[in-house]
């Protein structure tokens, strides 16, 4: 397991100050993860086809309800799982953060299972974060 994202949430029903619909967003890092991979000879590099075609692999997850129990995604409308990638370049000065390049998408890693990205989700998702941003 890479890591959880937990996201604190309310039971259906109830309303958290007037807002009914709540969108939720958060990440899990994967890059320690796949330098660990790397290491073990598994990886030969963090190149995005390599990454990619290895994610599309060997990437999966599972969503756990508050009491433990397994949630079925497609239970959840609009629940999506997509991967990005971005080039960093890193300080020698350890008090100077990291420089982070253009974002890319790769659909490819999760197109086709249960909840992943696909073509239409992200043409979808571009077109609404231009309306709204």
């Amino acid at each position: 397991m890479v890591g959880p994202m937990g996201v604190l949430a309310h039971t259906k029903g109830q309303s958290m100050g007037g807002m009914k619909d709540i969108i939720i967003a958060g990440s899990v890092p994967l890059t320690r993860s796949l330098n660990g991979i790397i290491g073990s000879g598994l990886l030969a590099d963090l190149s995005v086809p390599l990454v990619s075609a290895w994610l599309k692999a060997n990437l999966n997850w599972r969503i756990q309800g508050p009491s433990g129990e397994k949630v079925d995604p497609k239970s959840l409308p609009g629940f999506v799982v997509s991967v990005v990638s971005s080039q960093v370049t890193e300080s020698e000065d350890p008090s100077v953060l990291p420089v982070y390049g253009p974002f890319s998408i790769l659909t490819d890693v999760t197109s086709g299972l249960i909840g992943g990205l696909d073509k239409t989700t992200k043409l979808l998702g571009n077109a609404l974060g231009g309306l709204l941003g």
